[in-house]
């Protein structure tokens, strides 16, 4: 049986190979299986190839939560997933206290944040230098 604590040291472990961009994630459209039958959303989809034959996907899924049969209010939950070639869901993980830390890795990696910083703060070293820092 697959426990909570596997579960956590792997996204764990996810999450660092992520921040060492050994493991390269991409937003993509969601795969077919992912949210079938359903009313949900998926604001925020990436995947990534672990190994030759192994996909992981992680995802925001927004979905109706009913009060009474009329009544519904939108939540979300973040999923990762392994899936096969053909991207049939295979395995999905539990949802764990580390996926908020993957799912912040994902993010940073997909939009390139340490470029962006890095061209914000271009000047930043010579405006220190000149004691001219409006902060």
């Amino acid at each position: 049986m697959f426990d909570y604590k596997k579960a956590e040291f792997i996204v764990s472990k996810l999450t660092r190979l992520t921040q060492e961009k050994s493991l390269r994630w991409a937003r993509t459209t969601p795969a077919s299986d992912v949210g079938a039958g359903t009313h949900s959303r998926f604001p925020y989809y990436a995947e990534a190839l672990y190994d030759q034959n192994v996909m992981l996907a992680y995802y925001e899924e927004r979905y109706r939560s009913y009060i009474d049969p009329e009544e519904f209010k939108w939540s979300e939950i973040s999923r990762l997933v392994m899936m096969d070639a053909m991207k049939n869901i295979l395995f999905e993980f539990p949802n764990t206290s580390s996926l908020r830390d993957l799912s912040r890795a994902i993010k940073e990696q997909v939009t390139d944040v340490e470029s962006v910083f890095s061209a914000l703060l271009s000047d930043f070293d010579d405006q220190k230098k000149d004691n001219d820092i409006p902060f």
